[in-house]
């Protein structure tokens, strides 16, 4: 992946939106892919638990203090397919995985582009990439 830091650090990238922005950049996702908030099946967003997220940051903050010159400083957001337990069956899902990234703009741990073995399991580590989201609004129960 190309370097992100276009101000020299990726820890400053984002923005917070108030409510009416982002219902806005929601209608226009939905409209652009010619999503129906009606169809059962629809996934616009994904839940992650804030135990989980917290792990996760203090994982990245244990990395940082271990690695000073190379830190994490941005989270990189993959869309991806799961396999998870959805209205008590095993179904093949939308998911999003959370990917600590360097701050040379690097996956912490190169996903992109995918190395598959020959049975399409991945190969490498997997210790601080957070992921299994609760796909919603749908089908999150």
């Amino acid at each position: 992946m190309a370097n992100f830091n276009l101000d020299g650090s990726g820890s400053n990238i984002g923005a917070f939106l108030s409510s009416d922005q982002a219902e806005v950049n929601l209608v226009a996702f939905l409209t652009h892919y010619n999503l129906s908030p009606a169809d059962p099946n629809m996934v616009c967003g994904h839940v992650l638990g804030l135990t989980k997220i917290y792990e996760f940051l203090k994982n990245i903050e244990d990395y940082n203090a271990d690695n000073p010159n190379a830190p994490v400083d941005a989270v990189r957001i993959y869309q991806a397919r799961s396999e998870q337990i959805v209205q008590g069956r095993l179904q093949e899902v939308d998911d999003i995985f959370l990917m600590p990234i360097l701050s040379t703009g690097e996956d912490l741990y190169p996903v992109y582009p995918p190395k598959t073995s020959s049975t399409g399991t991945t190969i490498g580590s997997t210790n601080n990439i957070l992921g299994n989201s609760r796909p919603c609004p749908n089908i999150c129960n």
